[in-house]
């Protein structure tokens, strides 16, 4: 074993736990990368007469290789959510489309786009 790099003076269970940074975002708009987790919220459709017209969020291209983004769709005390079609340079797909409570996607950045790691959400 090398000394170059002598163990942590402080104990795993006595480190500080940094808790994620959170963005909502309840309509269009963009999706901030300083923040490390977004949750798309809304209790109503964009357009009340088509359910199927989503909210547009573009995610932009990533800082750095590696780089990690979750997003999620939040509800708190209703049945139905608006849809969330989200663009941005994507490798195998053109959106990501968020239209049920509890979807998700872990998306790292691979220096050429976004690649969906894990999460349900819909790629189109």
């Amino acid at each position: 074993m090398s000394d170059a790099y002598p163990p942590s003076p402080t104990p795993p269970w006595a480190r500080p736990v940094l808790s994620p940074t959170i963005q909502e975002l309840t309509g269009d708009g963009n999706i901030s990368l300083t923040e490390d987790v977004t949750y798309l919220i809304s209790d109503t459709p964009k357009d009340a007469g088509d359910l199927s017209v989503p909210y547009a969020v573009v995610l932009p291209d990533g800082n750095s290789l590696r780089q990690t983004k979750r997003i999620y769709v939040k509800k708190d005390n209703s049945l139905t959510t608006a849809k969330f079609q989200v663009a941005g340079n994507f490798i195998g797909c053109t959106y990501i489309n968020f239209d049920t409570i509890g979807w998700s996607a872990v998306l790292e950045w691979v220096g050429d786009g976004w690649t969906m790691v894990g999460g349900n959400a819909a790629r189109e």
